[in-house]
């Protein structure tokens, strides 16, 4: 039997640094693949207001499940047989809170771990409030191109309002507040390494 690389799903709020951290992190193991949660919302042309919103979502994200997490079938693709992409690590960002529906999509990542007989290992990242409003307005951010969420004043109610999605009992917290994004990666692979033994 092939053995499963591991579902990394790192969650935190927009701008504290998931993709800087998660490229960082696929550097560090080759061959991983890295699914931004923007390539899973980009694609998704409705207004957030449309009553099949959600429900466009969700169908992206079970598409890449099928695709990446637990591919069906043994045929070759573009991406490898199917063996290859079960011994392939993933890496998920996402920024999903623990009202209703994010406890819901969160509970997503997991079961599709679980069904690819994956390791899911999640990861939080968080950083102080300050630093978190100061990189949503940087420019690196602001020009990328993306639908990144980019308006201070909304981050900042959500970090005053909301929290993000925990797993009970399971997940790493990284603080990258002052840790540069090869630092935050590094300590993730270690937590990988503390979760193999």
């Amino acid at each position: 039997m092939t053995k499963r690389g591991y579902y990394i799903w790192i969650n935190g709020f927009p701008g504290v640094g998931k993709l800087t951290v998660a490229t960082e992190l696929q550097r560090l193991l080759p061959g991983s693949l890295l699914i931004d949660n923007h390539q899973l919302i980009d694609v998704v042309k409705l207004p957030r207001d449309h009553p099949q919103y959600n429900t466009q979502r969700e169908r992206v994200r079970q598409e890449a499940f099928r695709k990446w997490v637990h591919p069906d079938g043994d045929e070759e693709s573009s991406c490898g047989s199917r063996d290859e992409r079960l011994g392939r690590i993933v890496i998920f960002t996402d920024f999903l809170t623990s009202n209703k529906l994010g406890t819901a999509w969160s509970t997503e990542h997991k079961v599709a771990a679980e069904k690819a007989g994956r390791p899911f290992l999640p990861i939080y990242l968080v950083c102080s409030k300050e630093e978190n409003l100061a990189r949503v307005a940087s420019p690196e951010r602001t020009q990328r191109g993306s639908e990144k969420l980019c308006d201070v004043d909304m981050v900042g109610r959500f970090l005053d309002k909301l929290a993000i999605y925990r797993f009970p009992g399971r997940g790493v917290e990284v603080d990258v507040t002052e840790l540069a994004p090869g630092e935050a990666a590094g300590r993730i692979v270690e937590a990988i390494n503390d979760d193999q033994l």
